[in-house]
C-alpha cells in the first residue's frame, strides 16, 4: 500500500507546480539530486541541448531556463503512469480531457511548439501549411493556457504532457478548441474502438510479412493436400484376402478383420481393418480391394478411405492456420492494452527506488 501511494505521488501532476517531486523553478542542482536519488540514469545529450535532460526510466524531458542559475521550466511526459489526481492521463481522449477540465475554449490553443521564443515563427509557418482539424486531433498538441498544461495527441488520445508555469504557456498556435474538433475527437475514438486501430497496425511492414506468410501457409496446405489425393486416386487397386475376424463366427457382423496382401516386389503383409475402413460385411476368404504407397506399402487404406486423404491432411493443418490467424487478430485488436501492461511490469522495480526520496 505504501509503494503505491509513493508511485502515485512520483506521477502525481500538479498543476502549474510540477510533478511529484519535481517542482517547476528548483534548481538544476537540486532536480539533478532527486533523480539520482530516485535511481534513475540522466541522458544530457538530447539533441544537443544543455537545457534538457531525459530521465529514460520516466520516459521524461526535463526542460530548464536557458540562463543561469538554470531553475526547472518544464516537463515532458510519456510515460503511461502519469497522473492529474486520481485520472489516468495516458490514452485518455482529448475531448474527454477537455469536458473533465471544464476550461473555456478561450483558454485552449493548439501548438506544436513548446519553445516559448520560437512560437511566434512557428505559428505562422503552420498557418502557411493549413493544418487541419484532422491533423491536429491525430497529432496535434493542445494546450491550457491558463493552467500550464500541454497535451500531445496520437490518433486522438494523450501520450505525451507537458507542464510549466501557466506564464511560460504558448501565446501563438493555430486556433481554440472547437465544437468541430469535439465531434471528431468522438468520431476518431468511436472508429478506434471498432478495430480500426487493428487496420493501422497491420501497415507494419512485419505484421504485413506475418499474414503474408499464413497465406502462403494455407495455400501450401491446399495445394499438397491436392497432390496427396491425385496420387491416392492413381494408386492401384490390390485385392486383400482376409484371413480373420473379430469375433469370429458365428457372429455375423465382426468389428475387426486381418487381410494379408503382396505389395509390388511380392512381400507379403497382414493389416487389421474395421468398419471405418470397409463398410460391407466380411467373413474369411473374402477379397477386398486396398491401397498403398508405393514407399509405404505396409500402411494401406481401404475403400472408405480412398476419396478422403487430401481432406484428412488438410482439415487439422487447416484449422491450426486458422486459429493462429484469430490469435494474431485477437493480438493485434488488444496490443495497446498488452503493451501497457508489460510496461507495468518493466517498470514495477523502480517503486521501491522511488521511496528513497520520500524516506
Amino acid at each position: 500500500m505504501k509503494s503505491k501511494m509513493l508511485e502515485d505521488r512520483l506521477w502525481s501532476v500538479e498543476i502549474g507546480q510540477g510533478m511529484g517531486p519535481f517542482l517547476l523553478g528548483l534548481p538544476r542542482s537540486e532536480v539533478t539530486a532527486i533523480v539520482r536519488l530516485l535511481g534513475f540514469k540522466i541522458d544530457s545529450t538530447l539533441e544537443g541541448n544543455d537545457a534538457k535532460l531525459y530521465v529514460e526510466e520516466m520516459d521524461s524531458t526535463l526542460v530548464f531556463s536557458a540562463q543561469s542559475p538554470q531553475t526547472l521550466e518544464r516537463i515532458d511526459v510519456c510515460d503511461w503512469r502519469i497522473r492529474f489526481g486520481s485520472l489516468d492521463v495516458y490514452d485518455t481522449p482529448i475531448h474527454e480531457l477537455v469536458f473533465l477540465l471544464k476550461v473555456s475554449p478561450t483558454e485552449t490553443l493548439w501548438c506544436d511548439c513548446e519553445e516559448f521564443d520560437r512560437q511566434r515563427e512557428y505559428a505562422e509557418q503552420v498557418q502557411d501549411d493549413e493544418t487541419t482539424d484532422q491533423d491536429l486531433i491525430q497529432s496535434g498538441t493542445l494546450w491550457f493556457t491558463t493552467l500550464g498544461l500541454g497535451v500531445s495527441l496520437d490518433r486522438g488520445t494523450v501520450n505525451e504532457v507537458h507542464v510549466c508555469d501557466p506564464e511560460l504557456s504558448p501565446r501563438f498556435g493555430t486556433g481554440s478548441w472547437t465544437e468541430s474538433q469535439r465531434v471528431l475527437s468522438i468520431e476518431v475514438r468511436r472508429v478506434s474502438q471498432s478495430g480500426s486501430a487493428v487496420r493501422l497496425n497491420k501497415k507494419n511492414p512485419l505484421v504485413t510479412l506475418w499474414f503474408v506468410g499464413l497465406l502462403v501457409a494455407f495455400g501450401g496446405v491446399i495445394w499438397r493436400s491436392f497432390e496427396l489425393q491425385k496420387r491416392w486416386s492413381n494408386a492401384p487397386n490390390v485385392f486383400a484376402t482376409v484371413i480373420a475376424v473379430d469375433p469370429p463366427p458365428p457372429e455375423m457382423f465382426p468389428h475387426d478383420f486381418t487381410l494379408s496382401y503382396l505389395d509390388s516386389s511380392g512381400l507379403n503383409h497382414e493389416v487389421q481393418f474395421n468398419g471405418h475402413d470397409y463398410s460391407g460385411h466380411v467373413k474369411v476368404g473374402d477379397e477386398i480391394a486396398v491401397r498403398f504407397m508405393h514407399e509405404a506399402p505396409d500402411k494401406p487404406i481401404g475403400p472408405n478411405h480412398f476419396s478422403d486423404r487430401g481432406l484428412d491432411y488438410a482439415s487439422p493443418r487447416i484449422i491450426a492456420i486458422g486459429v493462429v490467424y484469430a490469435f494474431s487478430h485477437l493480438l493485434l485488436l488488444f496490443a495497446p492494452a498488452i503493451g501497457k501492461a508489460l510496461r507495468m511490469l518493466s517498470t514495477s522495480s523502480q517503486t521501491p527506488a522511488a521511496a528513497k526520496v520520500h524516506s
